[in-house]
């Protein structure tokens, strides 16, 4: 099931453009004419004055609606839901909304439910834990595979001379290729064999960033205990000072971010190409300021980030997603990779791809997993 949802997302923004266009299209009139991103989101949050606005994006794409998350409580015991709520950039006209993942609007919810689907086979919370450990199974066993198909230690007879013997590679060669004449059993084994070498390494960077993202409770300590990384910028919940009402506005907040950003991009030799995000974690007292740098692996959005203090301004930290920490670096890779959120059609081919191959691996495991069942059952019965 993750396999086959994860094949459209590979495609997820042009794929969402198309099943929801009321929504999206938006006539492009020019960067002068759009009106500023918080203005928007004080458009949207008039219109809808019941719901949480946390987060305001920043960016934009020309021809495209800006979309607003907001989060709407039905009762005190209820837990948040996200709407999306889409504004036209130019005239801050609202075009229309979407409860995120429920696929009972129609197609206009059609990526957001593969999502769900994808992260957590709809089951929220339970469902993300649930794929966790499965994409950590996944990482040990692409360990397990690749050590199964190793070539077995053949010894040199007397009365050959060792230069003749078969070498490694040439004994490890068969189990690089499918035998497509060959019995299907034979042919099972051999695309299920043969399809997990070739692909190896793009499978276990799929399973382990699975891991970081379903089940950091496992990622991050191994990671850390690995590889350097970044400080977190944000203090934890329910530290002294964190304030529900934040003295900082969100203008505010954008102001002091562009200016610790700015400096941040001097001191350490990138440049930011364009903003992306504004959020506020209440609980923490913090306001978090995302740009897309040249340390950006992704073709949209941004990591790069400072974190400000909701109170008077004064900086928490800062993330740099490349270049500064090893640990953040491979994540960054990982994480985009597995999103396909850099390397634009090529990289997204072969991720469709890889969830066909996917698919392919499934069934011949279950396929090789039967007949070997189905022959100790036969030797019983014989014994």
């Amino acid at each position: 099931m993750t396999a086959v949802s994860g094949i459209p997302l590979a495609w997820h923004h042009a794929l969402d453009a198309w099943a929801a266009p009321a929504l999206w299209r938006a006539p492009d009139c020019g960067a002068e004419g759009r009106l500023d991103a918080l203005v928007l989101r004080d458009i949207v949050r008039d219109a809808f004055p019941q719901g949480h606005l946390p987060a305001a994006p920043l960016g934009g794409e020309a021809g495209r609606a800006l979309a607003v998350p907001v989060w709407f409580v039905s009762r005190a015991d209820a837990a948040p839901v996200l709407h999306e709520v889409f504004v036209h950039p130019c005239t801050g006209a609202i075009q229309g909304s979407r409860e995120w993942g429920d696929i009972r609007a129609g197609w206009v919810n059609l990526v957001p439910f593969l999502y769900r689907l994808h992260a957590s086979l709809l089951l929220g919370g339970p469902g993300e834990w649930l794929l966790g450990i499965v994409a950590l199974l996944w990482t040990l066993d692409c360990f397990v595979g690749l050590v199964l198909t190793w070539p077995t230690r053949r010894r040199v007879r007397a009365d050959r001379p060792a230069a003749l013997a078969s070498s490694w590679w040439s004994r490890w060669w068969p189990a690089w290729r499918v035998r497509w004449t060959a019995g299907r059993h034979k042919r099972n084994v051999d695309l299920h064999r043969a399809g997990g070498l070739w692909a190896w390494a793009l499978l276990l960077a799929m399973a382990w960033s699975s891991v970081a993202f379903n089940l950091p409770a496992v990622y991050e300590p191994v990671m850390r205990g690995l590889f350097a990384h970044q400080s977190d910028g944000r203090r934890p919940a329910g530290t002294q000072g964190a304030s529900q009402v934040p003295a900082l506005s969100f203008a505010q907040a954008r102001e002091r971010g562009r200016e610790i950003m700015a400096g941040l991009a001097r001191e350490e030799g990138f440049a930011v190409r364009s903003e992306h995000w504004l959020a506020l974690d209440a609980r923490r007292g913090v306001y978090r300021y995302t740009v897309r740098s040249s340390r950006d692996l992704l073709d949209r959005g941004g990591a790069t980030s400072v974190f400000l203090d909701a109170a008077d301004g004064s900086v928490r930290g800062s993330f740099v997603p490349t270049g500064r920490a090893a640990g953040d670096t491979l994540r960054h890779v990982l994480t985009s990779l597995h999103r396909a959120a850099w390397g634009g059609g090529p990289v997204q081919l072969a991720l469709a791809l890889l969830g066909g191959l996917l698919v392919v691996l499934v069934l011949t495991g279950v396929f090789i997993w039967q007949a070997k069942r189905r022959a100790l059952r036969f030797a019983g019965k014989r014994n």
